[in-house]
């Protein structure tokens, strides 16, 4: 087994791969991951091949993020899932010798750039990555997670399973005169960036560039794999979401609306514009996407409701460089404390 870095002249093989794994997702495209390099110049993107006996047997998109001499290797920064189709199988890596030959390739490749860790975001399962087989220290948390529900129940059972409070809500933007229409051009485009960056104000998150959102229009929406809906309420811009679509799964990835006008309920009205857009294209799954799993939090609990499925999602850390990782957390944590203060 080898790992090599694939090129663009590699993307329709990889699309291929990833298509035709029932465990991959919108984000293992190989355009997905290049998108990344959008956010930010200190995010690289590294897609790597699986390659076995010269044949690419799976995809494992990665990027590089910068911090000055040192990096880290994160697959996915900004996505909601990471680490490829690979990492939704756990029989593959039940395999010791697969883990062992794919995790001593990987580590090869991250020593290379100065990695202090290898971060897989949001993986499947628990115990994916063993200690034994890394012979590296790792760092596991499970402080996210997602909500998900079938669509082929139909539409009547999703609607059913929400909670009350949830449909009440829906039925008041509804008759407070908020509405919902498809972003059909760049000035859409734009209101829904600027409705989603005072979100992440409010939010106190960092926001993700027009750029890479632009990227996503004109990549993704013409092929059908995205869709921007705004909500309106009296002729003015005051929510918006955006869809990611991978097959039959419909991927509710980004958004917000404006707090002056919550009581017009503009997240209730789209999110539920959404779910009758992908059931009425014979999608078979919502994801509502990741938030963190903490039951206290405003985002588990608008998610909660909706009556999804919760799934843990699992974060493997591997420390490449252990020791300068410490020492540089313990700076950086030092800094953070520092600037709260003034």
């Amino acid at each position: 087994m080898s790992i090599r870095l694939a090129e663009q002249k590699d993307a329709t093989e990889w699309n291929r791969l990833v298509m035709n794994d029932p465990q991959g997702n919108f984000f293992d495209r190989f355009e997905w991951c290049q998108a990344l390099g959008l956010v930010s110049k200190s995010i690289k993107p590294l897609p790597l091949f699986i390659e076995e006996n010269g044949k690419a047997i799976g995809v494992f998109p990665l990027c590089l993020v910068k911090h000055g001499f040192w990096g880290d290797l994160e697959s996915l920064p900004f996505s909601d899932y990471g680490g490829g189709p690979f990492f939704r199988r756990k029989d593959v890596f039940e395999t010791a010798d697969f883990s062992s030959r794919f995790y001593n390739n990987l580590i090869e490749f991250s020593s290379r750039r100065r990695c202090l860790k290898l971060s897989v975001r949001r993986a499947y399962f628990p115990d994916l990555v063993d200690k034994n087989t890394v012979k590296k220290p790792v760092i596991a948390d499970t402080n996210t997670c997602t909500f998900i529900f079938s669509l082929k129940e139909g539409l009547d059972q999703v609607y059913h399973n929400i909670e009350p409070s949830r449909r009440r809500s829906i039925r008041q933007g509804e008759k407070r005169g908020t509405v919902v229409y498809e972003a059909k051009n760049l000035t859409d485009l734009r209101n829904f960036h600027e409705i989603y960056v005072k979100t992440m104000i409010g939010l106190r998150s960092t926001s993700l560039p027009y750029r890479l959102f632009e990227y996503i229009w004109n990549e993704f929406v013409p092929k059908n794999g995205a869709k921007v809906f705004i909500a309106e309420n009296d002729n003015k811009p005051i929510g918006a979401i955006l869809l990611l679509v991978h097959k039959q799964i419909c991927h509710a990835w980004s958004g917000g609306s404006l707090d002056q006008y919550q009581d017009k309920r503009p997240m209730d009205v789209l999110l539920w514009h959404s779910i009758k857009w992908a059931f009425d294209r014979n999608l078979e799954v919502f994801d509502l996407g990741s938030t963190p799993s903490d039951p206290s939090s405003g985002h588990y609990f608008f998610k909660e409701t909706w009556g999804g499925k919760k799934m843990s999602l699992y974060n493997y850390h591997i420390l490449l460089q252990p020791h300068i990782w410490r020492f540089y957390s313990f700076g950086n944590n030092a800094v953070g404390k520092i600037k709260k203060i003034f």
